[in-house]
C-alpha cells in the first residue's frame, strides 16, 4: 500500500511540475507580447522604458 502511495506522489508531482512550468512559460509570453505592444503604442521619444 506504501509503494503505490508513493509512486502515485511522484507522478503527481511530476504533474503539478509540468503544468507550473507551462503556466510560467504562458505567462512569460503574455508579459512579452504585452510589452511589445506597448513599444508599438508608444513613441519612441516619450518611452521612458526605452529598451531596444
Amino acid at each position: 500500500m506504501q509503494k503505490s502511495n508513493s509512486s502515485t506522489k511522484v507522478v503527481l508531482n511530476k504533474e503539478i511540475q509540468k503544468a507550473s512550468m507551462s503556466y510560467l512559460r504562458a505567462k512569460n509570453l503574455f508579459f512579452q507580447s504585452t510589452f511589445k505592444t506597448l513599444q508599438i503604442l508608444q513613441p519612441k521619444e516619450k518611452n521612458p522604458y526605452n529598451l531596444s
